[in-house]
């Protein structure tokens, strides 16, 4: 019962995360924003949430509560949470930034993972996705010190030629530099532009 109460939760948080993203575009007041008044007071009841939930935590764990990662991640979640709201209350001249702690709350869809745990299939699923992830990340970084590689042959042989001084304008850009003549064939290779 309470995992389905999380999955709900989650569920809303990211419904409320889409509409207020949706209304924010395009929106000129940048402190309170553009976002429906029952998208804000959702905001608030799912933080409310988050707090309960929180302190039954802390009511039943007690000093346990520090040996399990996931109440830390929850507790991050309320305190960035509370500092939002306070942000978006007392408008100081730190709500200017408060764009970066909104982006920090998609850090709550996390929570569902914690739903995962207990059903065998979904944790194996998590698994294969967490190590598909690592391997794609070593994928990239042999892609990139490819390019790099072939972004220096590639200076090198125009540099012996010196045909640099005769290329067009934009030749000229996308080769004056290891990191420049890398763009170019990332944007040829990922991008096919």
């Amino acid at each position: 019962a309470f995992e389905c109460v999380v999955l709900i939760t989650v569920i809303l948080t990211i419904v409320n995360i889409v509409v207020d993203v949706d209304s924010e575009i395009g929106c000129e007041d940048d402190m309170l924003g553009c976002a429906p008044l029952w998208s804000t007071a959702m905001n608030y009841f799912l933080l409310g949430i988050y707090i309960l939930d929180l302190l039954l935590h802390v009511f039943v764990q007690r000093w346990d509560l520090f040996r399990d990662r996931w109440n830390y991640l929850e507790l991050t979640l309320v305190i960035l949470g509370v500092a939002e709201c306070v942000l978006t209350v007392t408008q100081t001249r730190l709500s200017e930034h408060i764009g970066i702690v909104r982006m920090l709350r998609l850090i709550r869809v996390v929570r569902i993972v914690r739903i995962f745990r207990p059903v065998p299939e979904l944790h194996k699923l998590l698994a294969g996705f967490k190590s598909s992830v690592k391997t794609i990340c070593w994928g990239l970084i042999l892609l990139i010190a490819l390019l790099v590689t072939w972004s220096l042959v590639t200076l090198e042989l125009l540099k012996m030629r010196d045909v640099t001084d005769k290329l067009e304008d934009y030749c000229q850009e996308a080769f004056q530099s290891v990191f420049m003549t890398t763009m170019l064939l990332w944007q040829g290779l990922v991008a096919q532009d």
